[in-house]
């Protein structure tokens, strides 16, 4: 919200590209100050092996898994064939 009040006030004194400019500058110096407030990662242990092509063949079997599907699903709803199985 406040970048629309920031962005609008900007624009109303300067110019709508002015504007885009400091929300831009703006969305910089909060990145850089919550990357220098957020304190160093403790216990982690990076794992082997875990590359990119894990993380593809990781959708690969998500997406087998839900071809069967059909018809649209909403969130949060349990398809008659899943309280089956699990009932």
């Amino acid at each position: 919200m406040a970048g629309r009040v920031i962005t609008g006030i900007v624009a109303d004194l300067f110019s709508w590209r002015v504007s885009i400019g400091t929300s831009g500058v703006l969305g910089m110096l909060s990145m850089l100050a919550f990357r220098s407030l957020l304190p160093r990662s403790r216990h982690f242990v990076p794992r082997r092996g875990l590359r990119l092509a894990h993380h593809r063949g990781a959708d690969r079997a998500s997406s087998a898994r839900t071809a069967g599907v059909s018809g649209p699903r909403t969130h949060g709803t349990a398809s008659p064939d899943s309280l089956r199985r699990c009932c």
